[in-house]
């Protein structure tokens, strides 16, 4: 049988990309595509990842075990009258779920242009943001 640790290590990921996903469908300003994979038909898209799920501490009744999580949002930005506007704008509704409700460490490390495509005036956002986790309580600290 396994332990709640275990059962309940990914249940942040999926509680926080819903929620990501809800908040900037009902603030965003422009119709944007939230998803776990990048989709190159889209010419908005946030692309939300957990590249880190590690368990950091456990006692020897795992009843105080904790994970560290790490997660990576990518904002892509084309075809917009203002690309880089719009990727600032997508990178403050991020922060405000990742620090703002549920209080993680991190935020923007950066909004670049990207020229490795057609489009010469898009841009791409790069945010992380880490936090730990109480698997046997789903408590996010």
């Amino acid at each position: 049988m396994l332990s709640n640790e275990i059962k309940n290590m990914f249940l942040p990921s999926k509680e926080i990309f819903l929620t990501l996903k809800d908040y900037i469908n009902k603030n965003a300003n422009v119709e944007t595509y939230v998803s776990r994979i990048k989709i190159d038909t889209k010419d908005i898209v946030i692309v939300f990842s957990e590249p880190h799920n590690v368990l950091q501490s456990k006692s020897t009744t795992h009843d105080n075990t904790i994970r560290t999580l790490n997660y990576n949002i990518e904002i892509f930005c084309r075809n917009q009258k203002d690309n880089y506007a719009i990727a600032n704008e997508l990178a403050i509704l991020v922060c405000e779920v990742m620090q703002g409700y549920y209080k993680m460490m991190g935020g923007l490390q950066g909004i670049i242009p990207t020229f490795d495509g057609k489009n010469k005036d898009s841009f791409k956002s790069e945010l992380r943001f880490t936090s730990n986790f109480y698997p046997n309580q789903n408590k996010l600290f």
